[in-house]
């Protein structure tokens, strides 16, 4: 597969935390994110001939995030940067 750059945005509003994923292919929502000190969120994929969930579980410490995704029973590693964040009324970071 190689390597593939993503962008993901998750914004933070009343208390509920959401999201998307932005490649070259597209974009999707991240699905059940949950973020501390561990990360976690699924991106559902829908391929031609079947649809495939990529489960992402990491830690984050500051600007920083790493962990694997699980990709059909197959663990990748996957880092993350923030590059933008944005504070007041609602959260909004990229990674």
């Amino acid at each position: 597969m190689g390597e593939m750059t993503w962008v993901l945005s998750i914004e933070e509003q009343d208390g509920a935390i959401s999201g998307k994923a932005e490649t070259d292919m597209g974009a999707v929502a991240l699905e059940g994110v949950q973020m501390g000190d561990e990360v976690d969120f699924l991106i559902a994929v829908d391929a031609p001939d079947h649809a495939v969930d990529l489960i992402f579980n990491g830690t984050l410490a500051g600007d920083q995030a790493e962990g694997a995704v699980d990709i059909m029973g197959e663990f990748f590693a996957w880092t993350a940067s923030l590059i933008s964040h944005t504070t007041a009324d609602s959260s909004d970071s990229h990674i």
